[in-house]
């Protein structure tokens, strides 16, 4: 898959996280792709079920760990390597 399919599947997936539940979504979809992307990708993926079609992903290749944490309609990617150093996404 091309990162301009990617993108445009993560954008088009229901993922909206609000204290109002009448606009509040999960983000199940967008996990699953993402997992399944990065399974694809040699990285090892552990979905962590948070219910009400919710979830974080915790992705690991090798020593670099990734974690995908959805916090309302931001999106956070802390990426260390194993000596606590900040490493950029290609």
């Amino acid at each position: 898959m091309e990162m301009t399919d990617l993108l445009s599947r993560i954008i088009r997936s229901n993922s909206i996280s609000s204290i109002n539940p009448a606009i509040d979504q999960g983000n199940r979809e967008v996990i699953d792709l993402l997992a399944n992307t990065l399974g694809e990708l040699g990285f090892t993926t552990e979905i962590m079920d948070l219910g009400n079609n919710k979830a974080n992903l915790i992705a690991t290749y090798a020593a670099v760990q990734v974690a995908w944490c959805w916090l309302a309609i931001r999106i956070r990617f802390p990426v260390t390597n194993h000596s606590g150093i900040a490493v950029p996404l290609n």
